[in-house]
């Protein structure tokens, strides 16, 4: 791998040890940090090519063929403080992020062409399926310096926090595609889990759009969503 390279804990979630001084630009800091990493960590530590490209990231409901994409989350760097790294780090998840001044750093659904939307769809679907993933997921992209989305992370179990000011992407998009109720802190979604059969009505996340009265007829194994039980 060419340098610069990004380093980060193989092990955490939610940012924690993903900080501007993960980007390392030559080899004594790429040693210094990662030993930082493991000292501090107690784990493994991932060292990966540097991305520079624009970051997204996209909610999956669904199971295999029947999987979907929700409207793209695209990440608005600009928001950050002066001399940030273009990264959604610690710091901008926890620190610069507050209820009192929120961050507006998230754009839904992200303002892209359409070819990069249908490349950024293609290989989060082939990453979600690849995985084995099942039901839903949130998985994290960011683009090359020639524009070709990269996967950064799967997660596998995302933060649904529902409530708007805390930032979690999964019911953001949820939000942006019309299924996200709040009063039952639900998503109900017509899609295929076998062996449960349930036809859908339309393709795309427009299809999964459901009545008010959704919360009556939703299939069992419909994913409900538990306030606040996971972290972003």
């Amino acid at each position: 791998m060419k340098l610069p390279l990004f380093v980060k804990p193989l092990h955490e979630g939610s940012s924690k040890g993903i900080t501007d001084s993960n980007l390392c630009w030559d080899r004594d800091h790429l040693f210094k940090q990662t030993q930082f990493l493991l000292d501090n960590y107690g784990q493994p530590v991932l060292v990966e090519q540097y991305l520079p490209g624009k970051e997204f990231t996209c909610a999956v409901l669904g199971n295999g063929a029947e999987a979907t994409v929700l409207p793209i989350v695209g990440m608005n760097f600009d928001a950050l403080p002066k001399g940030a790294l273009p990264i959604y780090g610690f710091d901008a998840k926890f620190v610069w992020d507050q209820p009192a001044k929120p961050l507006e750093i998230f754009q839904c659904p992200a303002r892209i062409t359409q070819e990069l939307q249908a490349a950024i769809e293609r290989v989060t679907l082939d990453a979600f399926r690849v995985l084995g993933c099942r039901d839903w997921a949130r998985i994290d992209v960011r683009l090359d310096a020639g524009g070709k989305p990269n996967v950064l992370e799967v997660n596998p179990l995302p933060g649904i926090l529902p409530d708007p000011v805390d930032n979690s992407c999964l019911p953001k998009a949820a939000r942006a595609a019309g299924i996200w109720r709040r009063s039952c802190t639900a998503i109900w979604a017509p899609w295929k889990r076998p062996p449960a059969r349930h036809p859908r009505s339309a393709t795309g996340w427009r299809g999964l759009r459901r009545s008010r009265n959704a919360a009556s007829s939703a299939p069992a194994w419909c994913a409900t969503m538990h306030s606040r039980r996971w972290a972003v």
